[in-house]
């Protein structure tokens, strides 16, 4: 779970949480669910932080609301993302849009192979998690 990992997740562990949360019968479901919830909550402020404090101006109070009210996210954590946010420019944004790509590429992987469990269908991008996740459909050969 991400938790687990210091509250950091890997586009792959997201896609990985999401199978597991699915899983029939699953005693941990509903707080993986929630887990889960929280850690997509996380990546897309991170996303709209990013972007609104590089292309609109963004300010420290604003950006603090948006993390803390409707975010959830406590007042060190907070300030720790604003701190990297004005360090880095698109740094925030990429576990967004490496969740978007890992889990599109996944959808169309189940298309591709109709017969493959929920877990196979995880599995295959997990061994080719270290190339580029916009590459993983060439990998996988379901461009």
């Amino acid at each position: 779970m991400c938790s687990s990992r210091g509250g950091r997740c890997t586009p792959s562990r997201l896609v990985a949480d999401a199978v597991e949360a699915d899983a029939p019968g699953s005693v941990e479901a509903l707080s993986l669910r929630m887990q889960q919830a929280k850690m997509r909550l996380r990546c897309t402020i991170n996303a709209i932080l990013d972007v609104r404090v590089h292309a609109r101006g963004m300010t420290r109070a604003e950006a603090r609301a948006l993390m803390t009210d409707r975010g959830h996210q406590e007042d060190g954590e907070a300030e720790g993302k604003w701190r990297r946010a004005l360090l880095t420019s698109a740094q925030l944004s990429t576990y967004y849009v490496g969740a978007s790509e890992v889990g599109q590429a996944a959808a169309e992987l189940a298309v591709a192979r109709p017969g493959a469990t929920p877990r196979a269908v995880h599995d295959e991008p997990a061994v080719a998690r270290l190339a580029v996740p916009r590459l993983l459909r060439l990998l996988l050969d379901v461009d």
